[in-house]
């Protein structure tokens, strides 16, 4: 009706979007009808739905890095000799998804999954912008973990490597270490400001970071990663 100027009152939009159906937002306002405060609900936060285009980021982002250093092509890193590859696991997505949904930018302190499969790890990522049409890029998350190396000496992890005071490297090694063989990720958005926040939260399995290990074996430079797993569906059953 606006489109067409139908209303008398009100001027013709020039630029009017179709809205289609969100089952994240239709969750989200059951539940705030549930609790049945004729108000508006105060906390803005989604959980995004990842898309297939977003989880091969995700994969793929791990494993590029990932292969980078099987070839020795980081400067200030080994060459990994036995580099393993990662792919997309719908337990830990489902975990991610949740803790994101929380939005408490801190580590999420229980480390199980229901299949008690393995303890998990987790990297946590935050990026606002007063833009209120920004767009996260998945990528991005990754390559801030990843940059940690810059601050990294290889060699057996120690309490010193997590000292707050210093500069962060766990996200790093997190992210390369090479028994970690199953990642799922999450991501939320909220609206603060005017503007948007997003808020990645990925977890692995097995957990890494363990104190007194190193992250990959190092050696003689490789082509290819390892492959522990079906490597045939590295994106889940969904992509």
């Amino acid at each position: 009706m606006l489109a067409r100027g139908n209303l008398t009152d009100q001027p013709a939009a020039s630029q009017m979007n179709s809205v289609i159906w969100d089952h994240e937002l239709a969750a989200k306002a059951r539940k705030w009808a549930g609790k049945y405060k004729f108000s508006h609900n105060p906390d803005t936060t989604v959980v995004l739905e990842l898309s297939c285009k977003d989880i091969r980021t995700f994969v793929n982002g791990h494993n590029n890095r990932r292969l980078m250093l099987a070839r020795g092509n980081l400067t200030d890193q080994p060459a990994a000799s036995q580099m393993n590859s990662v792919i997309w696991d719908h337990e830990l997505a489902a975990k991610a998804r949740k803790w994101a949904g929380k939005y408490k930018f801190s580590h999420n302190p229980d480390t199980t999954v229901a299949s008690g499969r393995f303890t998990t790890g987790e990297n946590i990522y935050k990026v606002s912008s007063t833009d209120p049409n920004y767009q996260i890029k998945m990528d991005d998350a990754l390559e801030a973990w990843f940059e940690e190396h810059k601050d990294y000496e290889y060699g057996p992890l120690s309490k010193d490597d997590f000292d707050s005071s210093g500069p962060a490297v766990g996200h790093y090694t997190q992210m390369v270490w090479s028994n970690s063989v199953y990642i799922g990720c999450g991501v939320s958005q909220r609206t603060e400001n005017g503007g948007k926040v997003y808020y990645v939260v990925c977890n692995y399995g097995p957990s890494g970071n363990y104190l007194g290990q190193r992250p990959y074996k190092s050696g003689s430079a490789s082509n290819a990663l390892k492959c522990p797993n079906n490597c045939s569906k590295p994106y889940g059953n969904r992509c």
